[in-house]
């Protein structure tokens, strides 16, 4: 399948390839290989997830470092998990806080200090 029938039919962005996530394997002419489809759809999740090209580069580049470069697959991933559920957090707090002026709205005798 080309690029573009792959950036089509599974939502991969194209600039994967300018970037140098997903490349033609030599000798393959048809075009990219299902294991390489699959492996966009993981960076997809891990941009969706907040990483950055860069980011997706050297968590790519640490696929092919061996014991090491799982080390550090896992360290950014857990990193970005750590923010995501900071951000998570933030965003409870934020959720709680209208729900407690909604309430103030909606009964006014009940919530009255004085």
């Amino acid at each position: 399948m080309t690029l573009e029938e792959a950036s089509r039919r599974f939502c991969i962005p194209i600039a994967y390839a300018g970037a140098g996530l997903l490349t033609m394997p030599d000798g393959q002419i048809q075009g990219y290989s299902e294991g390489q489809i699959r492996l966009a759809a993981t960076h997809q999740d891990l941009q969706k997830a907040g990483f950055t090209m860069d980011d997706l580069k050297r968590y790519a580049q640490a696929a092919t470092e061996g014991a090491s470069g799982q080390e550090t697959q896992i360290r950014m991933l857990r990193r970005q998990r750590n923010l995501l559920l900071s951000q998570m957090h933030e965003r409870q707090q934020c959720i709680d806080n209208l729900d407690y002026m909604i309430n103030l709205i909606k009964n006014p005798r009940r919530n009255k200090i004085w």
